[in-house]
């Protein structure tokens, strides 16, 4: 059974990925937000994150479709801000922030494997390889921090991982891409995201990928 703080780290990985904290001080206006594709990730958003934020972070979050295929799940309360950032994770813009993944979750691995969750559960993918009958994991960051302490945690777990490619937009991204790494990763990490389990599952018993 999975304690409070592990869930705290996996909630801080889906905050780091896909959370946000806005503060208009103008207005006095706070805004807690996940943001998700609705197609994808929907059952997720509402029959996962939903209770487990709810659950640890005592406080009721509401569900709000877009346009564009967006699905958000948003709290408005002070206390549920000052907690988070107490957890490590600050209100504005991730990438001024320059967040990262905060000490305390490197202090135990099971905090680092359930942060890591959350991260790829968000901003990570599991994607077909040409001539690969199982799926590469890949994760996407542009910021420097976040994309260090990936690194340092995925280092820690034993997880070897590809170096950094950095595109046009600043947008880095890494890989798992040795089968048996893959195969530990569903094991020992997992995915609470049901569309990347359900593409993992299908992709790992298909053909090779052809070009």
């Amino acid at each position: 059974m999975r304690t409070n703080k592990e869930q705290l780290a996996e909630i801080l990985g889906i905050f780091l990925g896909d959370g946000s904290i806005y503060i208009n001080k103008q207005h006095g206006v706070i805004q807690i937000v996940i943001t998700g594709h609705l197609q994808n990730d929907f059952n997720y958003l509402v029959h996962y994150v939903k209770p487990l934020l709810e659950k640890n972070l005592s406080a009721k979050f509401r569900i709000k479709q877009h346009r564009f295929n967006a699905i958000q799940i948003y709290n408005q309360s002070k206390y549920v801000a000052i907690k988070l950032n107490r957890l490590g994770f600050p209100s504005g813009n991730k990438v001024k922030n320059n967040v990262e993944i905060p000490s305390w979750v490197f202090g135990s691995r099971k905090y680092i494997r359930a942060c890591i969750r959350g991260l790829i559960d968000t901003d990570g993918s599991v994607c077909p390889i040409t001539g690969r009958n199982y799926p590469y994991i890949w994760f996407k960051c542009r910021i420097p921090k976040l994309r260090k302490s990936f690194s340092k945690a995925m280092n820690l777990l034993n997880y070897r991982i590809s170096n950094w490619s950095i595109r046009k937009d600043h947008v880095g991204q890494t890989y798992i891409g040795q089968k048996s790494l893959i195969y530990r990763y569903y094991k020992e990490i997992g995915f609470n995201n049901t569309y990347h389990k359900d593409r993992f599952t299908s992709l790992r018993s298909s053909r090779p990928v052809k070009h």
